[in-house]
């Protein structure tokens, strides 16, 4: 397969936002494409690997290609899409030939960037990919944390990412870990154990610190307090969604590099 489809090598192809928490049906058909490509051409040898990753039972009253064929329309078109994503990491176990994997990964890489997805495979595990910025915000983030003392929040952020990428996605506690790894930083920095954020904003932050620094502060702790679910079990209030957690892992990235950049006189 090429690396990249003709319409974006000729630069014919309209930008599109990332499609996540989908299967769109050109993803589904696509996989009996890459099955092809690997030499798995026939109805019955891809019904073989599909049922083996969907753990599902073939049905054995089919015989012909025609009916076999239609099984395996059924079997890639009617999953949800996480049951869907769960098989794609599945079918390296069932391929038959063993050095056919890296191929996999490197196809189904291509389908899903072919097809606008927001969803890429690393090492064996599907994870949620975002643009480049927010790649570049969240990697300087997991930089600046390397220092020893911060290895808590660092914890926190990286679970935080870590939310951000399950299947299916859970906001609430992405939003939840986004917040407390930002307000593990100042704890550190200013030697606050077990303070809030917003005391440490009101009480540490220098004074001529901008105040639109301290509102973001402010911001980013209001996000999460007011989450359903995302921070002190709060019920009510705003739901969680994809973009407000990405926002609150962005905002903390940014955070973390400017705190310990400017904040942190230990250094």
């Amino acid at each position: 397969m090429a690396d990249q489809a003709f319409s974006v090598r000729e630069g014919f192809r309209e930008e599109a936002p990332l499609i996540y928490e989908d299967a769109p049906e050109s993803l589904r058909y696509g996989l009996r494409e890459v099955l092809t490509v690997l030499r798995y051409r026939t109805p019955n040898a891809q019904r073989r690997i599909l049922c083996q990753a969907f753990r599902i039972m073939p049905d054995q009253g089919n015989w012909s290609d025609s009916y076999i064929d239609d099984e395996v329309i059924d079997l890639i078109s009617t999953e949800p899409w996480y049951r869907f994503f769960d098989a794609l990491e599945r079918i390296p176990l069932s391929l038959p030939e063993q050095r056919d994997v890296p191929a996999y990964y490197k196809a189904m890489n291509e389908l899903f960037a072919d097809e606008q997805m927001g969803y890429r495979f690393e090492s064996d595990r599907i994870i949620r990919v975002g643009t480049q910025e927010f790649h570049d915000a969240v990697t300087a983030a997991q930089h600046a944390l390397q220092d020893e003392r911060f290895l808590e929040p660092r914890k926190q952020f990286e679970k935080a990412c870590g939310f951000r990428n399950k299947l299916p996605p859970d906001w609430e506690n992405a939003i939840k870990d986004a917040v407390n790894s930002v307000e593990g930083v100042l704890q550190v920095i200013y030697r606050r154990y077990g303070v809030a954020l917003p005391t440490i904003v009101s009480e540490n932050l220098p004074s001529e610190l901008p105040g639109g620094i301290k509102k973001l502060l402010a911001a980013l702790y209001s996000l999460g307090s007011g989450t359903t679910g995302a921070r002190h079990a709060s019920i009510g209030g705003n739901q969680s969604t994809g973009p407000r957690a990405e926002l609150a892992i962005h905002t903390a990235a940014a955070l973390h590099a400017f705190a310990i950049a400017e904040l942190d006189t230990s250094k």
